[in-house]
């Protein structure tokens, strides 16, 4: 695979700021108190809901580094597959005398069949590429 702009990827290295930041943030304050009378029935609770807010954090910030990553590669346009081909250049030249003007045995004039396989030319190419017709 291959991308359209890969300094696209550079905005992976956003990814440091924000694992940064998220440590930071995730470290509680310490609060002094007068008395820990009030808390120590709190205990416990905080104890249970400590575990649970690591995987919480866990989760969101791969969440958040996922979503940067998608951002990363959507932006960088990856390409699958191989190369397109160089666009054709086609140029039709049709005699338009009286002798192609003139009818066949069949009844239908010269020129009709060199008509449809100008057509069947054309249909053939791709939206890239370019006609001339004379």
């Amino acid at each position: 695979m291959t991308f359209e702009r890969p300094q696209g990827l550079l905005l992976l290295a956003l990814a440091l700021p924000l694992v940064v930041l998220h440590m930071r943030w995730r470290k509680r304050r310490t609060v002094a108190v007068p008395s820990l009378a009030l808390w120590t029935g709190l205990g416990g609770a905080g104890v249970a809901r400590r575990g649970f807010r690591r995987v919480e954090d866990a989760v969101q910030l791969a969440l958040l580094l996922a979503a940067l990553a998608g951002f990363a590669l959507g932006f960088a346009g990856p390409v699958t597959g191989g190369a397109a081909p160089p666009p054709q250049r086609l140029a039709i030249v049709i005699d338009g005398s009286a002798s192609t003007s003139a009818r066949a045995d069949d009844g239908r004039r010269r020129f009709d069949p060199l008509r449809d396989a100008a057509a069947a030319a054309i249909a053939r190419l791709a939206p890239t590429d370019e006609v001339v017709g004379w």
